[in-house]
């Protein structure tokens, strides 16, 4: 079941603060090659978002299969795989995060030079018939719930069902995971695109932080989850159910970039002893790198220049079949250009500079 209520009223009452602040503010406002390694008993380890479990999976298996290189991979929520791996001091070579920001914000540049961006998705609301007001949480003009073909849209007041007392929204720790401060986000942007001015109070009201064993449509009502992940869900759960939200709160549009950065949710330090930090809301945009004290370099960049490829049977293929949507048409991803002159060669001819 959640957490206690200590922490979730902590979690609001920073949340508030931040988000009152942001909506004023938002108003104004290549290294050498290394050496390919011929080691087949030489692994790779990497830290990862638990959205990102199935596309590791998937890569991971195929590039061991083609390579003979072991993969091992870690999925939990990508603030705790930051802070295992820095102020816990685990082994990692690939670090792949669910909100390319996190890179920028704990990893550079004491333990990472570059981010690659990879990948994108969008949240969307899951439920399962069982959830509180379930009957009357989709658009009624839209299409049956067929994924991935079939989406339906959430009814133009679906805020409405899920800020009725009894309702929970499940969400994770925003300290832990993206998934928990995006979450957050959609609740905070909801407020000023519905113009009702104490929105985002009245449905944190209702949030609660989940455990692993809680169950959607038993524990909880509702989540705010990202869209692969959903799809993959109703694919195993024929109870499982989503809707697509308005783009303006569903974290998707690069033209919505200036709207979404109006959310801002405040978390703690990776260390107990880092100040909090304010995460602010952006496109679902997953992020990676590879860590500067990397025990298997060679064998990360490789596995990259597979996850990365774009031919038939290889890396972006497989990420489309199991994972996020590729970022780029085709594939391709990106670099900002102060990023993209640290990426080593084989990583370079695989990726562009952001649009």
């Amino acid at each position: 079941m959640a957490s206690g209520s200590v922490q979730r009223r902590a979690v609001q009452a920073v949340a508030l603060v931040v988000f009152c602040g942001a909506l004023s503010f938002a108003q104004r406002a290549p290294a050498a090659a290394p050496a390919q390694s011929s080691a087949s008993s030489q692994g790779v380890i990497i830290y990862h978002a638990g959205s990102l479990n199935a596309e590791f999976d998937s890569l991971g298996e195929a590039f061991t299969k083609l390579t003979g290189i072991r993969v091992t991979h870690r999925g939990m929520g990508s603030v705790e795989a930051a802070r295992r791996v820095t102020v816990g001091k685990e082994p990692c070579d690939i670090y792949a995060s669910a909100d390319y920001m996190t890179i920028d914000a704990f990893m550079k540049p004491v333990y990472a030079d570059y981010t690659i961006l990879f990948a994108q998705s969008r949240v969307v609301l899951a439920y399962t018939p069982a959830s509180r007001n379930a009957a009357s949480i989709a658009d009624p003009k839209s299409p049956a719930f067929a994924p991935p073909g079939s989406v339906p849209n959430a009814a133009a007041n679906w805020y409405t069902y899920l800020t009725q007392p009894g309702v929970r929204i499940g969400g994770s720790d925003p300290s832990a995971d993206p998934g928990g401060y995006r979450a957050l986000m959609v609740l905070q942007l909801a407020q000023p695109f519905y113009g009702i001015g104490t929105l985002y109070q009245d449905l944190f009201r209702n949030h609660v932080i989940t455990s692993q064993t809680d169950r959607l449509g038993v524990d909880y009502d509702y989540q705010f989850v990202y869209e692969h992940s959903a799809r993959a869900s109703a694919g195993k759960d024929p109870q499982y159910r989503y809707l697509r939200l308005p783009v303006e709160m569903d974290l998707s549009s690069p033209a919505r970039a200036a709207y979404y950065s109006q959310a801002a949710v405040t978390i703690a330090g990776l260390a107990s002893t880092d100040p909090s930090y304010v995460m602010r809301g952006s496109r679902a945009i997953f992020g990676l790198t590879v860590l500067k004290n990397a025990p298997n370099r060679e064998a990360a960049i490789r596995f990259l220049q597979f996850m990365l490829s774009p031919k038939p049977g290889e890396g972006v293929e497989l990420q489309a079949a199991a994972g996020p949507e590729p970022i780029g048409p085709n594939g391709p991803a990106w670099a900002s250009v102060d990023d993209y002159v640290k990426l080593p060669v084989p990583l370079a001819q695989l990726v562009k500079l952001r649009p």
